[in-house]
Order: C-alpha cells, then structure tokens, then sequence
C-alpha cells in the first residue's frame, strides 16, 4: 500500500512538470484512482493531444480469463485484449457462434480504490490551512469516492444495460449491445461485441453532415434516457460511444453502465421544467429546486439570482435555433454573478444533480469542442413531443 502511495505522489509531481509520456506510463501502471482521475481531469480540461493520450493509457494486467469463462461454460477459440480501464479490463472474446465483449474487473481492486481515497483524505486535510470561507473539497472527495466505488458493482452494471437495452430496442441508429445475465456476475460483464470508432475519433474526422448527424444520436440518448426512462448515463467519455458508418448512415453503439443513475418521476418533471425554462415567478421555482435536493437556506441565500444562474447554465436549450458556442461565456457571466456580493452559503448541487450535470457537460463539451451548432431547444421539444405517444422525426 505504501509503495502505491509513494508512485500516486511522484505521480503528482510529474503532473506539475507536464511530463507527458512518464505521466501516461506511471497513469498506465497506477489502475484505480490514479486512472480514473486522470481520465476526468482530461476529459473536462480539454487539454493538449499528449495529454489527452493519458485517457488511452493502460498497462495489461494478469488476468486468467479463461479460467473466469470456464466457470460460465464459455469455451473461447481466441481472447484478445482490448483496453485497460481504471477497474476492469475489455476482452473480445470469439467463441465458435459469435463473438462477445468481456469486461473483468482487476483483482482486489475495491481494495485498492479505498486505499487511494485514504491517502487523497490525508491529503485534503492540508486544505484546512488554506483562507477559504467554505472548504468543499471534503464533500467534493465523498461524492466522487461513492461514484467510483458504485463502479465496481458488475451485477448492477449488467442490471442497468439490461434496462437501457430494452429502452433503446426500437430506437432507430441507437445501438445498446445486449448483455447476458447468465453469464455475467460480480466479476465479469458479458455482452454483445460492436465494431466502430471512439466518439471523438469519429467527430474528429467526420464531415459537417455526419457530425450533425452523429451528435442528434448522443443528444437522443442522453436526454431520451433521463426524460422519458429515468435513467442518466454518467460518464460521457469518449471510449463509452462507438459510431458505426454504412453508406452515409450512421449508428451509436453505447457502451459501460457502471455509472448510471435512477431518477424518480417527481424529479423528472422538475428536470424537464428547468430544461424548459417555463416558470412565472421565483416561489414556482425554488418549489421544484427543493424538490430535486436543493437546501432551504441555499435557496434563501440566492433568491434574487437563482432564475440568472439557470438562464446562464442552461443557455444553449433557452436559445431558439442552432446554438453556437462561440456565443457562450460561461466562467465570465458566472463569475460576474457570483462576485455581486459575498455570499453565505456555497452554491452547492445536489449529488443527484451534480450527476446529471455531468451528463450535460458531455453534450457541452462534444458540441463546443467540434464546432456543433445544434438546435438544443428543437431537440428538447421533439423528445418531450415523443413522450406523449408521438415518433420522434
């Protein structure tokens, strides 16, 4: 444990001095925390392509795959390795009728994730030395530890692609591949293998048309998922969305299910009303607010600029038309908000919202990375048009 700890600090250290390529070896070696901090701090820093190289990083661990199939009466003419996550590790796996994608978590590695945290509170404790009026870190760390340890459930992950699958079945050009229960358990997940790009690959490469295209199928799912089935896909990282390419027709394979989140149907109509935007005066909205976890004393504190922080936040869904993110000054306006007065309290989100927020900074980023004008109001509309019986067109 402590030489892990050792290798996580110089690891920290080779992040000040941006040595790249040791960063993606050490980040390779370090599964766990390491990796799964490195891959969140890259996806939403949209840094540099070296850096961005860390996310694809892994070093193969020694995993007997085949004796974890023979207890399934899974018989593999051919186990190829695919990629090296922050938990588990993808196998194509062929056997003699098709071909299947397994995904095994390392050993002991909740063990390891715990022992990380331990060393990342020990850490925060040093915060306290720091002239902040209200220190969330500690807060922050608790949320991302229980999200990250949810991701070790398998049996739950299997559960939530099993939903997905059935939710998605007749949804043209949205792909869930189906996963086998009998064959998946607390170890191992087992579903169908697909072929395709990585989203940003594809959107790298692909013409105006076809990005347009491919970025309406990612809007669909995320915002189909969390409207009409409940469920939020949480971890919109590229390596979760491959694109497939047929004869100018394109098709959106989703993948991993760790990090899902259920929303029960009051909170659903809450999210939908602040999509929208529709509320007639401050008591309609902090009712909804307080409904989806907001504490009463913050919703006092911010009264007067509650409905400026949703216009700012939501904006490319308040637009009419394609939005351009060129337009979009989020830090300024946020923080020319913020520093009208001195506040209280912390403008803190919920845990549920915080997650569906990371959902939304998916769809932000893609499209303001790729130069993605998209009608996100017109989306929104068809989708809840959809709701009430009608197809979406």
């Amino acid at each position: 444990m402590f030489i892990r700890w050792i290798k996580i600090i110089k690891l920290l250290f080779n992040y000040r001095k941006y040595d790249y390529k040791v960063i993606e070896k050490e980040v390779g070696e370090l599964h766990g925390m390491p990796q799964k901090v490195g891959q969140h701090l890259n996806f939403y820093l949209n840094s540099d392509q070296d850096l961005r190289q860390v996310y694809f990083s892994g070093t193969l661990e020694d995993i007997q795959v085949q004796l974890y199939l023979n207890k399934l009466g899974l018989i593999a003419k051919e186990i190829i390795p695919v990629a090296q996550a922050s938990i588990g590790q993808v196998y194509c796996v062929k056997t003699d009728l098709k071909a299947y994608a397994v995904k095994i978590k390392y050993p002991n590695i909740e063990r390891r994730l715990r022992n990380d945290f331990r060393l990342l509170y020990g850490m925060v404790i040093l915060t306290r030395l720091l002239p902040l009026r209200h220190n969330p870190i500690t807060v922050i760390l608790q949320n991302i530890k229980n999200d990250v340890l949810k991701e070790c459930n398998y049996l739950a992950e299997a559960q939530a692609q099993l939903e997905f699958n059935r939710a998605f079945s007749k949804i043209e050009n949205i792909n869930i591949p189906e996963v086998y229960l009998q064959f998946s358990n607390a170890e191992m997940v087992v579903s169908d293998w697909v072929e395709g790009q990585f989203l940003n690959e594809y959107l790298e490469n692909a013409n105006s048309e076809n990005r347009d295209k491919v970025f309406d199928l990612f809007f669909r799912f995320e915002l189909m998922s969390l409207l009409k089935y409940g469920l939020v896909h949480t971890d919109p990282h590229p390596g979760n969305f491959l694109v497939q390419e047929n004869d100018g027709r394109v098709k959106l394979n989703v993948l991993d299910f760790g990090s899902v989140t259920r929303m029960e149907s009051q909170d659903r109509v809450v999210l939908r009303n602040l999509l929208q935007g529709q509320y007639e005066d401050i008591g309609a909205l902090k009712a909804d607010l307080r409904q989806v976890g907001f504490e009463e004393d913050v919703l006092d504190v911010y009264k007067d600029i509650l409905g400026d922080i949703l216009v700012i936040l939501l904006e490319p869904f308040y637009s009419i038309g394609a939005y351009s993110f060129s337009q979009w000054r989020l830090q300024y306006k946020m923080n020319t908000l913020m520093a009208s007065k001195e506040w209280e309290k912390p403008f803190r989100l919920p845990t549920q919202l915080l997650r569906v927020a990371r959902m939304l900074q998916g769809l932000y980023y893609y499209a303001r990375k790729y130069d993605i004008n998209y009608d996100w109001n017109g989306g929104l509309q068809k989708i809840l048009t959809m709701e009430e019986g009608k197809v979406y067109e």
